[in-house]
């Protein structure tokens, strides 16, 4: 049902050109090249577009282009124009069907503009012809604004040079290609898709001339001609750039660590360089020590020598206070002796004063009073010497405790000075065995701290050597960022290359942007600059020429 209504739609879609008994056009497959004709400068003074149409049968073929002019390049053929449309009745041809014409508007894809000089002095292109010295040729091209951007996007310019090596020598063209054919250098120079490039070429000239400078223009996929996959490579510039910020962020953390390790290594080396100096300290106050030590060590041993001595003399001196003690002993006795005897004759006086009272009484007055006074002498002299006897008796008993403590002491003394004597012998051994231990430390300990200086030499220079790490490290974080930079901007600028990235973008017709065709070139030509030729009789007035003559003179 479907089907049916659709062909119906189709029949009465037809029905009105079968009605005017018009035929529907055969479908455009077409080719263009469009030729530029340049003055020796560059300047473009003529423009032609030359079209190819498929013709595989017979039948109307529409074309569509704004042209001032436009012919058949077969005789017999005259299209029918009607505005931007011109229709052409044509026969089957394996060849095509092949037109010329001249369009409304020429705005082509690149400017070429070529400036000369002689002897590097810039002069126009025709004073030159003929001249000698040396030759300087600068070509510059240029995308052209004004025409549409997917030829500026999309063609490529190539500069062909043609160098007479019969009269041009020692040749001088940086970036050139050459290709030598006979006696003709030709120079190549390309520029790509929306590129602007300056060529010079210099040279030494005899007798100057030119035969002109050419220049194609072709569309060209730089993926394809480079043979890459512009898709592929597109992801892998991005996980490259990727990986380059990724190592740019983990050497930035690396510096991080770095700086942190340079404080911890300069910390280490403060650190030892104190423990190098408290163990120099150390081997000089053992050196000391040791010095001391054996001084000790003869001390001891004089000490221990002298014990014995010692311990005789405390014996001696136990001994004189045993006999002391006995000394006092017998004294005290002999004192308590004394006052019994003191105490027996104050008695006897007293009675003899008591007895001699009588006496006294018939005595004279003053033998009385004389003895009187004697005799109570005598009684106070006794009492004294009772009084001095028990103050020595008392003394004498403290004394007597005195001696006996020394004697008890003495035994102490003695017993301690034993004790001590075993000591002093064991503390003289170990001072011995120890000042002979210790005399290899010094070696040993002097040894460490040259060791703990070196090992703080080497940890300051490895602090001060990790601490300029860091700043060449983030030197390298930064050519990092850079780079992941330059390649983010690359990726950019390949992306904005139609170029690489577009390869299967239509191409509009030079003279009909509403139309693509199949392909659209252009070929550039400057004029010669020749050498005048020698004047000669005028030649018989020629039958003028038509349009398809100079047409044909052109190729």
């Amino acid at each position: 049902m479907k089907k049916s209504l659709i062909w119906a739609l189709a029949l009465l879609l037809a029905l009105p050109a079968l009605a005017m008994g018009e035929e529907a056009p055969a479908p455009l497959v077409k080719d263009e090249t469009v030729y530029a004709m340049l003055d020796a400068s560059g300047a473009a003074q003529n423009v032609l577009v030359v079209s190819r149409i498929e013709t595989p049968e017979e039948g109307r073929y529409v074309d569509y282009g704004a042209y001032e002019q436009i012919a058949a390049m077969v005789s017999g053929v005259t299209p029918v124009v009607e505005g931007e449309t011109i229709a052409w009745e044509l026969p089957a041809d394996e060849a095509g069907f092949y037109s010329v014409g001249t369009p409304s508007e020429a705005e082509l894809p690149v400017t070429l503009e070529v400036v000369y000089a002689l002897d590097g002095e810039t002069v126009a292109p025709d004073a030159l012809a003929g001249q000698s010295g040396r030759v300087s040729i600068t070509m510059t091209v240029r995308p052209n604004e004004n025409a549409l951007q997917v030829y500026r996007d999309h063609y490529m310019a190539q500069i062909q040079l043609p160098l007479s090596m019969d009269t041009c020598a020692n040749i001088d063209a940086p970036g050139a290609s050459g290709a030598l054919v006979g006696q003709t250098n030709t120079l190549s120079y390309t520029v790509l898709p929306g590129q602007e490039a300056t060529f010079t070429v210099a040279f030494d000239a005899q007798n100057f001339s030119l035969s002109g400078i050419t220049m194609a223009c072709a569309r060209v996929d730089l993926g394809g001609m480079m043979g890459l996959d512009v898709d592929e490579l597109l992801e892998q510039a991005d996980a490259l750039t990727e990986g380059a910020r990724a190592l740019a962020d983990g050497t930035d953390e690396l510096v991080g660590g770095m700086g942190e390790l340079a404080d911890g290594l300069n910390t280490l080396a403060v650190n030892t360089r104190s423990l190098a100096d408290g163990l120099a300290a150390l081997e000089t106050g053992l050196s000391e020590a040791m010095a001391a030590v054996t001084t000790l060590a003869d001390g001891m041993t004089q000490l221990n020598d002298a014990m014995p001595q010692l311990t005789e003399g405390a014996t001696a001196y136990i001994d004189g206070a045993q006999s002391a003690l006995s000394g006092v002993d017998a004294l005290a006795d002999g004192l308590g002796a004394l006052a019994a005897q003191g105490e027996s004759l104050t008695e006897g006086v007293d009675q003899l004063t008591q007895g001699l009272s009588a006496m006294l009484a018939q005595m004279p007055a003053e033998q009385q009073a004389a003895l009187s006074q004697q005799l109570t002498a005598l009684s106070e002299g006794l009492t004294a010497y009772v009084e001095g006897v028990s103050q020595v008796s008392e003394q004498t008993a403290q004394l007597a405790e005195g001696a006996s403590a020394l004697t008890a002491n003495g035994e102490t003394l003695k017993a301690g000075l034993t004790e001590q004597q075993s000591g002093f012998s064991a503390l003289n051994d170990g001072v011995t065995q120890l000042a002979e231990q210790t005399q290899s430390i010094p070696a040993a300990l002097s040894e460490l701290t040259g060791g703990a200086d070196q090992l703080a030499g080497g940890l300051e220079e490895a602090a001060a050597s990790t601490a300029e790490t860091p700043e060449q490290a983030q030197a390298l974080v930064d050519g990092q960022t850079e780079l992941a930079d330059g390649l983010e901007e690359a990726v950019s600028a390949l992306t904005d290359i139609p170029a690489l990235t577009e390869s299967d973008v239509e191409i509009p017709s030079f003279v009909s942007e509403e139309h693509s065709v199949r392909s659209l070139q252009f070929v550039y030509t400057t004029a010669a600059i020749s050498v005048p030729e020698p004047e000669e009789e005028p030649a018989p007035e020629e039958e003028e020429l038509t349009f398809w003559d100079r047409l044909v003179d052109l190729f």
